[in-house]
């Protein structure tokens, strides 16, 4: 169950984070952004997989994972498509 409302909650923000990509980056540099962004998500998924077999016994490290792995594949992308990711700090 853990391991299906985790898999949706992924979905819908790397969903949500590659259409916003797609609708903010230019076309001519889409291509680049595209592929750079779907690297980082298989990269993700694969140190995901590695990872989660090590922290099955702990299911508070498996979600805390899965939310870190998450977040270091949507915020790059979101930098790379000029979101402001922390709007507090300055550049």
């Amino acid at each position: 169950m853990a391991a299906a409302v985790v898999g949706a909650f992924g979905s819908a923000v790397l969903t949500t984070a590659q259409t916003l990509l797609q609708r903010t980056t230019p076309n001519a540099l889409l291509g680049r952004v595209g592929a750079a962004f779907l690297t980082g998500e298989a990269v993700a998924a694969f140190a995901g997989a590695a990872g989660g077999a090590a922290a099955a016994g702990n299911v508070m490290t498996a979600v805390s994972a899965a939310c870190a792995i998450t977040l270091a594949a949507v915020v790059p992308a979101l930098r790379c498509a000029g979101v402001p990711v922390n709007a507090g700090t300055p550049d």
